[in-house]
C-alpha cells in the first residue's frame, strides 16, 4: 500500500526511503525550475530524487543534498544491528499505527518529499512539501500549506500550528535524521544509478 523508489534494472525495494516524486505535470514546471533550479522543458528535471534509500541486505545509496537528493548518489554498507535498532524505535514509538503520519501534507501536483519506512506488511509513509519550500527564507509550511511568512517571523507562525500538525513535524524530524544518521563516513560514487518510483496499485 505504499509507493517506493527502486535503481532501474533492479526489482528490489527498499525498506527505508527519503525521497522526492519529481513526476511533473505541465503546470508544476515554474516551482520546479524554481525549487531546484535546473528544470528546462526539453531537459526535465530527474523524476525521483532519492535523499537516502537502505535496503535489508543493508547497502544504502545517498545524495550529498538532504534537501533536494538527486545525483551524484554514494553507496555503502550499514551494519544490520544498525538497521534492527532503528526499525526498533520506530515500533515501539507507535509510528506504524498512527494514521495521522501518513496524512499527505501536499498541495494538488505538487512536488514533494516523502519519508517511508516499511516491515512487512506495516509500514509509515509520510508526506510533505515543507521541506522544499522552507529551503527559501520567504516561506512557511503549516496545517493550511505553505504561506509566505510576508514580514513574519517562523518562530511566531511554528507557535500558531495546530497540535496534529505539530507532532507530524516532529516525528518527521526525528525520522528523517535517524534514516540520515544510518549513511557510514564513507561511501563510494556511483554516477549511473537512475531511479523509478514503484507506484503500489
Amino acid at each position: 500500500p505504499v509507493n517506493l523508489p527502486y535503481k532501474e534494472g533492479r526489482t528490489e525495494l527498499p525498506l527505508y526511503a527519503v525521497f522526492i516524486d519529481n513526476r511533473l505535470s505541465v503546470w508544476t514546471y515554474e516551482t520546479a525550475r524554481m525549487l531546484f533550479g535546473s528544470a528546462r522543458r526539453r531537459e526535465p528535471p530527474v523524476r525521483i530524487r532519492v535523499i537516502v534509500a537502505v535496503w535489508s541486505s543493508g547497502r544504502i545509496v545517498w545524495s550529498e543534498d538532504v534537501i533536494n537528493g538527486g545525483p551524484p548518489y554514494k553507496t555503502g554498507r550499514v551494519r544490520m544491528t544498525r538497521l534492527k535498532e532503528f526499525l526498533r524505535s520506530i515500533e515501539s514509538e507507535g509510528l506504524f499505527e498512527d494514521m495521522g503520519l501518513r496524512l499527505s501534507h501536499t498541495s494538488p501536483d505538487s512536488v514533494y518529499t516523502s519519508v517511508v519506512v516499511r516491515d512487512g506488511p506495516k509500514y509509515l509513509a509520510m508526506h510533505s512539501e515543507h521541506e522544499l519550500w522552507e529551503a527559501r527564507p520567504e516561506f512557511v509550511g503549516t496545517s493550511r500549506g505553505i504561506e509566505v511568512l510576508e514580514g513574519r517571523n517562523r518562530e511566531d507562525v511554528w507557535d500558531e500550528w495546530a497540535a496534529d500538525y505539530m507532532l507530524f513535524r516532529w516525528f518527521w524530524e526525528e525520522v528523517k535524521e535517524g534514516m540520515l544518521s544510518l549513511i557510514p563516513e564513507d561511501g563510494r560514487i556511483e554516477k549511473d544509478i537512475v531511479f523509478d518510483l514503484y507506484v503500489h496499485p
